[in-house]
């Protein structure tokens, strides 16, 4: 009984205790704390009732666009489209032009064709046009080049008799090529055989501005470097392989520049008479059995070029050149050889004036 006293004492003390505390804060003095206030101005809205509706799907996508049916046209005809009608989508139907070819390229043909028919027509002695077709043999242009060919060798060869007989001449200076034609064809043979007979010398010299390397390769100045000795080198192999020494073993021939390349591709001269001739044999030794019988002169450029050349074809049948007016001389030809260190003295003895004696027989 005593324990239950003291628990509700304890409650009513503490109760007490509560009731005391409030009413020391209800009786305080100090204000209330204020809330703070926002100056920010209220924010203007706007009421609107929700409806129900619906939304457009866009699709964003790439690609080309394909015809149904895909047709593929071709022309019975070559040529070039000269106009397109038609284009991606369009309609067509049968019968319908869909493009045009340009007829310029066919009469230029046929333009072209006419002309060859005249320039025919001209070399068979006939007018141009008409429907004369009676061929005068005397009057076309072959016969007629021919002829005045013919005439014109046989105006030098009397040209060349003649000047000899009054002792005018004592050489021949001879282009590489005659017309367009090597010295190898049967109408010259009669002229070589004349020039033997006389003990004439020809000296071959092709033209600095005339040659196959002036349309080939005309920058450079390559037409005087490097197409005359081309030419030399042609002129060298056509006498040989042509037969024309072997026909006319005492004929007298020096060739300007050392014969440009003509020593140096001996070799492959000779290779191609045993393995791959072409063409008649007319000569029955090897190339290189014949370069010794001709003449050559200094013009090769440098010393190394005329050391090769004596070793080739001997100092016995080098002279002395100059190319003079086209190469200039610092100092003269004479003095250029006279310096050369791999030269003996007898070699340059020869060059400078003992192998043209006996070239002129003087």
């Amino acid at each position: 009984m005593k324990v239950v006293k003291l628990e509700r004492s304890t409650a009513g003390l503490a109760l007490a205790l509560v009731i005391g505390a409030l009413c020391l804060t209800g009786c305080t003095d100090s204000p209330a704390t204020a809330v703070p206030q926002n100056d920010t101005p209220a924010r203007q809205v706007r009421v609107a009732t929700a409806t129900k509706t619906e939304a457009a799907r866009l699709v964003s996508a790439s690609g080309t666009l394909a015809a149904d049916d895909q047709i593929v046209l071709g022309t019975k005809v070559i040529g070039r489209l000269g106009e397109i009608s038609v284009d991606l989508g369009s309609r067509v139907k049968k019968g319908q032009a869909l493009a045009r070819i340009d007829p310029s390229d066919y009469r230029l043909r046929v333009e072209q064709a006419q002309a060859a028919l005249q320039q025919a027509r001209v070399r068979l002695g006939l007018p141009p046009s008409g429907d004369n077709d009676r061929v005068n043999i005397e009057q076309t242009a072959l016969v007629r080049q021919a002829a005045a060919v013919l005439k014109e060798a046989r105006l030098s060869h009397d040209r060349m008799v003649e000047l000899w007989d009054r002792k005018l001449i004592a050489r021949a200076e001879l282009d590489t090529a005659v017309n367009g034609e090597n010295w190898d064809a049967a109408r010259f043979l009669p002229f070589f055989k004349a020039a033997e007979a006389m003990g004439a010398v020809l000296f071959y010299h092709p033209q600095p501005f005339h040659n196959f390397m002036t349309e080939r390769a005309p920058q450079y100045r390559l037409n005087n470097s490097l197409g005359v000795i081309v030419e030399d080198a042609i002129v060298v192999a056509v006498l040989i392989l042509g037969g024309i020494l072997e026909a006319c073993p005492g004929l007298k021939i020096c060739v300007a520049h050392g014969g440009g390349p003509a020593c140096y591709a001996m070799g492959r001269l000779d290779r191609a008479w045993q393995t791959r001739f072409e063409g008649p044999q007319r000569i029955p030794q090897p190339p290189s059995a014949y370069q010794r019988r001709l003449y050559y002169d200094s013009v090769v450029g440098n010393e190394a070029a005329l050391r090769f050349l004596l070793d080739q074809v001997g100092a016995d049948r080098v002279v002395l050149g100059s190319d003079w007016p086209f190469v200039p001389w610092h100092p003269s030809p004479v003095a250029w050889v006279e310096g050369l260190g791999s030269l003996t003295p007898e070699e340059k003895e020869r060059i400078l004036g003992r192998n043209l004696e006996a070239l002129l027989g003087l």
